[in-house]
């Protein structure tokens, strides 16, 4: 007698059984078996998808013949930074040996970082700006020129989409606050750089946050 290939274990394991869900028994006996024979399955590799990825993650498992469908979590954002993992949900056709990812969701793995408040740290740069303070959140270029050092503000310590949200806020906050003051954005120049169009107030390097070196 030839020994039956996985997929023909789970036929026979589905085919008499009408619509239903499954329990905890059933589903962990259904996934070992699905596990085995996906690499058989016509689009089981799509997405990414490999048959290590679905022992003990895969959820909401139904059953509506010839379809066997399920939800499987994904945690290729999460690699990259993300607080999101991505729930596939697919369908396996058990009689024709077809899996196919139908729709994808998010699911939340871990709460947002708080909203950063930028407007007290535009003041703050603002501030030094203005008073022509020597700072290393600043670079002075000239007497009316000056490039924030924003690594040093906002550094790349949090997912990108993150960092680039408060920097632009912070961008928006800033320019708004230093054009109160007759600096605005210098177009021509490298970002994050601003000129005084109005040269008026102190000239940088009168003073400064850095403590005084000790003598030896």
């Amino acid at each position: 007698m030839t020994e039956q290939t996985p997929l023909q274990q789970l036929r026979d394991l589905l085919n008499p059984v009408p619509e239903s869900t499954f329990s905890r028994d059933q589903h962990d006996e259904i996934e070992s078996l699905l596990a085995c024979c996906w690499d058989q399955l016509v689009g089981g590799s799509d997405g990414g998808m490999k048959a290590e990825k679905l022992s003990g993650r895969i959820e909401n498992m139904t059953w509506s013949p010839p379809q066997l469908t399920f939800e499987i979590e994904r945690h290729g954002g999460v690699v990259l930074g993300s607080k999101r993992a991505e729930m596939q949900k697919w369908a396996v056709d058990v009689e024709h040996g077809t899996a196919t990812c139908t729709e994808g969701r998010a699911r939340q793995l871990y709460p947002n970082t708080p909203k950063l408040n930028v407007v007290p740290i535009a003041e703050d740069i603002a501030g030094l700006i203005s008073n022509g303070t020597l700072d290393p959140r600043i670079r002075w270029i000239g007497a009316n020129l000056v490039k924030v050092e924003i690594g040093k503000i906002i550094p790349m310590n949090s997912p990108k989409d993150t960092v680039r949200g408060r920097r632009d806020r912070l961008k928006v906050q800033l320019a708004h606050n230093l054009s109160l003051i007759g600096w605005y954005p210098r177009p021509s120049s490298a970002p994050w750089t601003f000129e005084r169009q109005s040269p008026t107030g102190p000239l940088p390097s009168m003073v400064t946050t850095e403590k005084p070196r000790r003598s030896h």
